[in-house]
């Protein structure tokens, strides 16, 4: 059984959106979402080396924007990219914030 633990309340604001991609270790695991689809935490953060708390904070923050969603099966929290509301509020925003690979955005993903 999936039970949801938090999902973000109402329509994400562009402004909230922007400024959670704004930051690299956030765009990595939003693009590793975008393109892998959903994924435990463990794996989202993977080779991007965050201490916990740092995850934590990074994965809050993206579900705060109303980004992500994070699900319980078992004993695993996943967590996924809200990308069908994004491109229905927003269409081609993710496209070409996760799309587009900066120098920045090399060294972490």
């Amino acid at each position: 059984m999936i039970e949801t633990l938090e999902e973000a309340d109402g329509v994400p604001t562009l402004g909230g959106v922007l400024a959670a991609l704004a930051d690299d270790s956030r765009r990595a695991i939003a693009r590793r979402l975008w393109r892998e689809g959903p994924l435990s935490c463990a794996t989202a953060i993977d080779g991007l080396g965050l201490t916990a708390s740092a995850a934590s904070y990074h994965f809050k923050t993206l579900r705060e924007a109303g980004l992500t969603t994070t699900t319980k099966q078992g004993t695993y929290r996943i967590i996924a990219l809200r990308a069908d509301l994004m491109e229905r509020r927003y269409p081609g925003l993710l496209s070409a914030i996760l799309g587009a690979v900066g120098a920045a955005d090399t060294l972490m993903g």
